[in-house]
């Protein structure tokens, strides 16, 4: 039996900034990040044949401890609208639909 543990915060910001803003649900909701999250899933799967597949997600996903050491970390990242928190939530939504198994690492 295998198991395979994606980093999903990493393959969702890839995804979201991989592929284009045009593609949108039909009440004009940008799915760039979910077509591109399963692309590189499926990829995965594909390749290496799991039996069973864990999203794991950061649930601090910019630690204090590493903006004393990097102020400059993951800055890039915010944004004004709350857009990152909204992709966050509905990121959550989207894999405990699909039925992931998602631990949330928030201590190191």
């Amino acid at each position: 039996m295998t198991l395979m543990l994606l980093d999903s915060a990493s393959l969702w910001y890839r995804a979201y900034f991989g592929m284009p803003d045009t593609l949108v649900s039909p009440s004009g909701m940008p799915v760039n990040a979910i077509r591109g999250f399963l692309d590189m899933t499926s990829r995965l799967v594909v390749k290496y044949q799991p039996n069973r597949l864990v999203a794991c997600l950061e649930g601090d996903w910019r630690p204090s401890w590493r903006v004393e050491l990097f102020p400059a970390y993951k800055l890039n990242r915010l944004d004004e609208e709350g857009g990152r928190m909204n992709r966050t939530l509905f990121h959550l939504k989207f894999l405990s639909c699909l039925k992931f198994l998602m631990p949330l690492a928030c201590l190191y």
